[in-house]
């Protein structure tokens, strides 16, 4: 069995792989790691690598850029696409073993990634995302984490869940909400919202879009985690 490095962007998506992994008795096999953005996503896999890794799985949520494309729907990456870079093809044998893991996390898409290097804000941001890449949702870690499988040569998988759709627009403090660990900047995030109230509406609807997302994130790790995650080549 695999030793599968998880590099997600929030702490929370970290936490979830490795609940369920001890949960299924595959612990042994899994190391996790947060790193928000691509630098240190990279970053991430590559410590991760350096422990004994032999594989690569980028997990957690996104922002959803291909029209239609619901709120909790799961995306496997069949590669990772960026606006004049190179795509980095996801690893063929390990995706297909995910897809039949993960079908039943419906609704389910499979498709390209793209990068973004921030958090995607306005309808246009995600329309000219999709635009140039043709991907169904956007993270800023996937690429990162594809980099540093590349690199190494070892397989590489992205299971990302759409928290925000193509048409919503998000709140400008989303930006700002967290830190570069993955973890959330709360007083910041606080004197954010009284310096400016009006953002209160749309916090509330993102936050209602991101707990269902994390909902649905959780049980795509409870189905992936007893073998299909650990299962790479």
């Amino acid at each position: 069995m695999a030793i599968v490095g998880v590099v997600t962007g929030l702490e929370f998506e970290a936490d979830a792989v490795l609940r369920h992994a001890r949960f299924a008795g595959v612990a042994d096999h899994v190391l996790v790691k947060a790193g928000l953005g691509r630098a240190r996503a990279r970053r991430a896999a590559e410590d991760l690598l350096s422990q004994g890794a032999t594989a690569l799985l980028s997990f957690g949520i996104a922002g959803g850029v291909a029209p239609n494309l619901a709120c909790g729907t799961t995306v496997l990456a069949t590669a990772v696409r960026a606006e004049n870079m190179e795509t980095i093809a996801c690893t063929p044998a390990w995706t297909a073993r995910l897809a039949d893991a993960l079908q039943a996390s419906s609704p389910f898409a499979q498709g390209a990634l793209a990068y973004a290097p921030a958090i995607l804000i306005t309808r246009q941001e995600k329309s000219a995302t999709f635009a140039a890449t043709h991907a169904l949702a956007a993270d800023m870690e996937s690429y990162g984490v594809g980099e540093a499988a590349l690199k190494a040569g070892v397989p590489f998988a992205a299971v990302r869940v759409v928290a925000d759709t193509a048409g919503e627009r998000l709140p400008e403090i989303a930006l700002h909400a967290m830190a570069p660990d993955g973890s959330l900047k709360l007083m910041e995030t606080l004197s954010r919202i009284l310096r400016n109230p009006r953002q209160i509406p749309g916090l509330i609807r993102l936050g209602r879009s991101t707990a269902r997302a994390r909902r649905r994130l959780d049980s795509v790790a409870a189905l992936g985690a007893p073998k299909a995650f650990f299962s790479a080549p």
